[in-house]
C-alpha cells in the first residue's frame, strides 16, 4: 500500500507510527490549502518578508532564496515555514491580485473560465481555454445549454472579422455575432450558412440590413407592415414594392398625419377620401380645407377646391376650352367650352392698375410706342403714329389693371407688331406745353406729321373738328411732369 493518496498526496496513517497525529495533521494541512485553492499572486521569485498564516503563492519562473528550484508550485506559510505543492493538470486556483481563476494545462497555468452567480457584474473570460480540450477540432459543435447570468465572451477575444458566438442548425449556422477588422460589433443572421441580415454598430449609428437583394420589412401580428427595398431609398407602408420614394397602400382610408405639438400648433391629415380624391384637412375643426379631384370628370366637374373654416373659399372646375396665352404669368386660366367663361367672381376683383385696355395691332412702319404717348387709329382699326392716317385717337396704357385683345399669345415675334391701347380709366399723358388740370387734351400734328397731345386754350371752343380729337380730361400734374388723363371712351 502506497503511503500517500494518488491525487493531493496526502499521508496515510501508518499502522507502526508512533505519534499518528503528526501525520493526520500533515494531511489535514495539505487539505486545507487544496480544497479551495487561493493564492495572494503569481508575480513573486522570492519569499515575501512577513507573510501571515496560511499566506499562499504561485511562484513564478525564475525563483531563488528558499523558493530555488520551485518555479510553478504552490507555497503556503504554515507553523513558521514554507511548504510546497506540486500542482497536477486539472486544479484550478483563483488569484486573489487579478480577481480571475487560473487552471493547469500542459504543465503550464492559463486563464479559467467559470460560471459566476453574483449580485456584482463580473466578466468572465477565457471560455476557449477551458473547452480547449473538449473540441478534437475547428469546425467540432458544442451542444447543449449554457446558462451565464453576466457577459459571455466566446473566442480569441483578440481576433478580428471572425465569427465569435455560432448558434447553429442542425443543417447551417443561423445567427452569429462578432467583431469586424474596423471594430465594428455586428449581428448576423443567416440562411444555409450565407448571411442575409445583419444588426451593426458602425461609426456610432446602430443600423439594420439586409445583404443582397433582399428587402427589409417590418411586421406586427404576422403581417408585412412596412418595407424598404434593397435597391433604391424608398418607403413602403402597406406594400413590399414601394413604386415611389413614400408609397403608402391600405385596405382602409390611407392618411398622413403632421403634427406638431406645443403652442398653437395644429395637426393636418393628408389623404384619400371615400371617393379616391386627395383632400388635406385641419384636424381640430374636421374641415377640408385643400381637395383634389381627378382631372377624368367630365367638364365643370370640380378639380380642385380651397377651403376655410366658414366653408368653401375657392374652386377649380375642368375645362375642356383650349386657346389663352402662352406669355408668362402666375396664373393661366383655360375656359369653359359652352359658356367660354375663365372666371366667376361673387364679389370685387381688386388690381393695382389703373386703366382697363386692349392689345391693338400696328399699322406697317409704326415704331415703338412710348408710355403716355399719343398714338392715331387709322381706318384699318390698326396703331399708327402718323396724324394724317388717323381717324381716332388714342393713349397707350401704362399700368392696366385689365387688358383684352391678347391673341398674339405670347409669340416673342409677334410682340413687337401689337401694343396696349387705354379704353378706360386713367393714364399718364405726355403732353406739349403746360399740363393744366381740369382741361380737355386733345390730339394734333406736329411739325413733322407725328401726333403729340396738348391742353386746349382758356378761350378754345369745342368744335366738331375737335371732336375726334379728343382724348379725355387732365385730373392732376404727376411728378414726372405729365399729366394724370382720365381716359374718353372711343
Amino acid at each position: 500500500m502506497a503511503d500517500t493518496t494518488p491525487r493531493l498526496t496526502l499521508p496515510f496513517l501508518s499502522a507502526a507510527a508512533a505519534q499518528k497525529h503528526v501525520q493526520h495533521n500533515e494531511a489535514l494541512a495539505l487539505l486545507d490549502v487544496a480544497a479551495q485553492m487561493t493564492v495572494k499572486n503569481r508575480t513573486l521569485t522570492t519569499p515575501p518578508s512577513s507573510p501571515a498564516e496560511g499566506d499562499a503563492h504561485l511562484i513564478a519562473a525564475g525563483a531563488n532564496g528558499l523558493w530555488a528550484w520551485r518555479d510553478g508550485q504552490l507555497a503556503i506559510w504554515t507553523n513558521g515555514g514554507w511548504r510546497f505543492i506540486a500542482p497536477r493538470d486539472g486544479w484550478i486556483v483563483f488569484i486573489e491580485a487579478e480577481q480571475i481563476f487560473i487552471a493547469r494545462r500542459g504543465s503550464a497555468w492559463v486563464t479559467a473560465t467559470v460560471v459566476a452567480h453574483s449580485h456584482v457584474p463580473a466578466e468572465v473570460t477565457g471560455l476557449d481555454t477551458a473547452l480547449a480540450g473538449k473540441v478534437a477540432k475547428a469546425g467540432d459543435s458544442i451542444t447543449g445549454r449554457l446558462d451565464v447570468a453576466q457577459k459571455l465572451i466566446v473566442g480569441d477575444t483578440a481576433a478580428t472579422d471572425g465569427e465569435g458566438v455560432v448558434a447553429r442548425h442542425a443543417t447551417a449556422a443561423a445567427m452569429s455575432a462578432h467583431v469586424n477588422s474596423g471594430g465594428e460589433a455586428l449581428l448576423g443572421l443567416r440562411e444555409a450558412g450565407t448571411r442575409r441580415a445583419a444588426l451593426r454598430w458602425q461609426a456610432g449609428t446602430l443600423k439594420l440590413q439586409t445583404d443582397g437583394a433582399a428587402p427589409l420589412v417590418l411586421a406586427t401580428q404576422g403581417s408585412d407592415r412596412v418595407a424598404v427595398p434593397a435597391d433604391r431609398p424608398a418607403i413602403g407602408i402597406g406594400t413590399n414594392a414601394p413604386a415611389q420614394a413614400l408609397h403608402v397602400s391600405t385596405s382602409s382610408l390611407p392618411k398622413l398625419r403632421l403634427q406638431l405639438t406645443g403652442g398653437s400648433a395644429r395637426s393636418w391629415d393628408i389623404g384619400q377620401t371615400a371617393d379616391g380624391h386627395l383632400e388635406m384637412m385641419d384636424v381640430g375643426v374636421g374641415v377640408a380645407m385643400l381637395r383634389l379631384r381627378s382631372v377624368t370628370d367630365a367638364e365643370g366637374a370640380e378639380v380642385a377646391m380651397i377651403g376655410g373654416h366658414g366653408g368653401i373659399s375657392a374652386s377649380f372646375f375642368n375645362v375642356a376650352g383650349t386657346g389663352g396665352s402662352a406669355a408668362g404669368c402666375a396664373m393661366s386660366l383655360r375656359a369653359n367650352s359652352i359658356t367660354g367663361r375663365s372666371l366667376n367672381a361673387s364679389g370685387t376683383i381688386n388690381a393695382s392698375g389703373a386703366d382697363f385696355a386692349e392689345y391693338v395691332t400696328k399699322a406697317p412702319g409704326c415704331g415703338p410706342v412710348a408710355k403716355g404717348a399719343v398714338v392715331g387709329i387709322d381706318d384699318q382699326g390698326r396703331i399708327t403714329d402718323r396724324f394724317a392716317d388717323a381717324i381716332a385717337f388714342a393713349v397707350k396704357s401704362t399700368a392696366p389693371a385689365l387688358v383684352g385683345g391678347d391673341a398674339w399669345g405670347g409669340d416673342d415675334e409677334a410682340r413687337p407688331m401689337v401694343d396696349r391701347v387705354a379704353f378706360a380709366g386713367r393714364v399718364p399723358l405726355t403732353l406739349a406745353g403746360a399740363v393744366i388740370p381740369g382741361r380737355i387734351a386733345i390730339a394734333e400734328a406736329d411739325a413733322a406729321g407725328s401726333i403729340r397731345a396738348r391742353c386746349m386754350a382758356a378761350g378754345e371752343r369745342l368744335d366738331d373738328a375737335h371732336d375726334a380729337r379728343i382724348l379725355g380730361r387732365i385730373w392732376r400734374l404727376l411728378d414726372d411732369g405729365t399729366g394724370e388723363l382720365a381716359v374718353r371712351v372711343g
